[in-house]
C-alpha cells in the first residue's frame, strides 16, 4: 500500500519536483549515522532506492557511502547477488572519493564475491584494497585486507598461501591492535590447522584468539569471528570425544551466529555432529530417532539457506555435511529422512537459530 501511495505521489509531481524530492531522499539516507544492521533492515527499501538514485546520477561519493552502509546488510541477510551487482556498478564509477572509504567498501564487496564463489572478482577487489591501504599508509586496513585474502584462499583450498597471508595479517595486527583485532587472523589460522587435522595446533590458535576477540565482541565484524572461533572449538571438542564441551562452545557462538547467515549455517553443521555423536562412541549405543530427525532437519536448513543466498560453504564444511548426511540417512528410513530434510529446507534463519537454541538447551539437560 505504501509503495502504491509513493508511486501515486511521484506521478503527481512535475519532473523538477520529482528530481528535487529524490535528491532530498538520497541526501537524507547518505547522512544517516547507521551503526546497527537492524536500522538498515527496517529501512532497506529506502536505502536501496537512495543508492539506485545516486548511481543513476553518477554521484560517486554518495553512492560509495551508501554501499558502505549496505554491505553488512547484504552479507548478513543473504543479498549476495543484488549487493555484488550494485556495488560493482558503484566501484566502476570515477574514483574521486575518500580512499579509506573505498578500501572499506572494496573489502566488504570482495567478501560478497567470494561467498558467491566468484573468486577472480574477490581477489581483484581485495588486491586493489591492499594496494590502496599500502599506498595510503593504513596498516590496520592492510591487516584487514590480508585477513580477507586468507579467507578467499581458504575457500579455494589453497591453505599454504592462506596461511602466509594470515601470518602477515597477524603480525601487522599485533603491531596495531587498536586498528585491527589480531584475533581475526588467529581464528582462521586455527581453521586451517583444523582442516588439516592438526587439532592441538588449531586449539592453540583459537584459544589465543578468544581473548582478543572478546575485547571487541560488540563489533559486528569481530562478532563473526567470535562465532567462528567457538564453532571451530566445538568441532575440536567433538573430535576429542567431548560433546558436552562442544555444546558449551556452540552456546557461546550462537548469539553472534544469529547475526550472520553463513556463521549460522556452520554452527548448524556442527550441531548435527553433536546430535549424531553417540554413533561414534560404541556400537551398542544408539542415537535417539528424534536426534537423528533433528539433525536431518538442520541439514535441510543448511542446504535451503545456501540455495536462497547463493553462499557455498568451505570445502571443510562440505565434507562434514556429506559425512553427516550419510550418517543420518543410515539411521532413518528414506521417507523419514526426506520428510525431515524437506521440513528444514523451508526454515528461515530465525527458525533455524531458534531450533538450534532449543536443541542446545535440551542437550544441556541430558
Amino acid at each position: 500500500m505504501l509503495e502504491m501511495i509513493r508511486e501515486f505521489a511521484l506521478a503527481q509531481m512535475s519532473s523538477a519536483e520529482r528530481t528535487a524530492t529524490q535528491q532530498r531522499h538520497a541526501t537524507y539516507f547518505v547522512a544517516q549515522p547507521v551503526t546497527e544492521i537492524a536500522v538498515i533492515a527496517r529501512d532497506h527499501a529506502n536505502f536501496r532506492a537512495a543508492l539506485v538514485w545516486t548511481i543513476s546520477r553518477q554521484e560517486a561519493d554518495a553512492a560509495l557511502a551508501l554501499c558502505g552502509k549496505l554491505c553488512w546488510f547484504w552479507e548478513t541477510h543473504g543479498y549476495l547477488s543484488e549487493g555484488l551487482t550494485l556495488a560493482q556498478t558503484v566501484l566502476a564509477m570515477p574514483d574521486m572519493v575518500d580512499p579509506n572509504l573505498r578500501i572499506d567498501v572494496l573489502e566488504r564487496v570482495s567478501t560478497l564475491a567470494w561467498q558467491s564463489h566468484q573468486f577472480d572478482i574477490a581477489r581483484q577487489f581485495a588486491e586493489e584494497a591492499a594496494c590502496l591501504a599500502h599506498t595510503n599508509d593504513q596498516p590496520g586496513r592492510l591487516a584487514l585486507v590480508l585477513n580477507l585474502l586468507g579467507r578467499i584462499l581458504i575457500e579455494q583450498g589453497d591453505y599454504r598461501n592462506a596461511e602466509a597471508a594470515l601470518q602477515e595479517s597477524t603480525q601487522l595486527a599485533r603491531q596495531v591492535p587498536h586498528l585491527f583485532n589480531p584475533g581475526c587472523p588467529l581464528t582462521m589460522l586455527g581453521e586451517i590447522a583444523l582442516t588439516s587435522g592438526e587439532l592441538a595446533v588449531a586449539h592453540a590458535y583459537l584459544v589465543q584468539a578468544i581473548p582478543f576477540l572478546n575485547r571487541e565482541c560488540e563489533s559486528l565484524y569481530v562478532g563473526v569471528f567470535v562465532a567462528m572461533a567457538h564453532t571451530h572449538l566445538a568441532e575440536i571438542a567433538l573430535a576429542y570425544g567431548n560433546p558436552s564441551q562442544a555444546r558449551y562452545e556452540l552456546c557461546q557462538a550462537l548469539p553472534q551466529a544469529r547475526l550472520a547467515i553463513r556463521r549460522l549455517r556452520c554452527l548448524l553443521v556442527t550441531l548435527t555432529g553433536i546430535l549424531l555423536y553417540p554413533q561414534h562412541t560404541t556400537a551398542t549405543q544408539e542415537v535417539p530417532t528424534k536426534d537423528v530427525t533433528a539433525a536431518s532437519e538442520l541439514l535441510g536448513t543448511v542446504a535451503g539457506l545456501g540455495e536462497r543466498t547463493g553462499d557455498t560453504l568451505s570445502p571443510f564444511h562440505q565434507r562434514l555435511i556429506a559425512q553427516r548426511s550419510a550418517a543420518a540417512q543410515r539411521l532413518l528410513t528414506q521417507s523419514i529422512w526426506q520428510t525431515a530434510w524437506q521440513q528444514g529446507h523451508t526454515w528461515t534463519p530465525t527458525q533455524a537459530a531458534d531450533a538450534a537454541e532449543r536443541w542446545l538447551a535440551l542437550s544441556d539437560e541430558k
